[in-house]
């Protein structure tokens, strides 16, 4: 469980790259439900979050960019 949060949902997509039509965008979007304490506060729950989703940003590093 993450704290601070009830319940979270992610969606990964995948989009082409307008700028490299060889290339490939993915977007994270992550929905969190905070714990009814902290529903009132939703910089302290991005505060909270920022550690536990910090992991997402270190895809890049499993796939990098890469020349067309």
């Amino acid at each position: 469980a993450v704290p601070g949060s009830r319940s979270m949902v992610e969606d990964w997509a995948l989009g082409p790259d307008p700028d490299r039509p060889a290339g490939t965008i993915l977007t994270v979007t992550v929905g969190i439900e905070a714990i009814r304490l902290l529903r009132p506060f939703p910089g302290l729950v991005r505060a909270l979050m920022a550690g536990p989703l910090k992991g997402t940003a270190g895809i890049t590093t499993q796939f990098p960019k890469t020349s067309p």
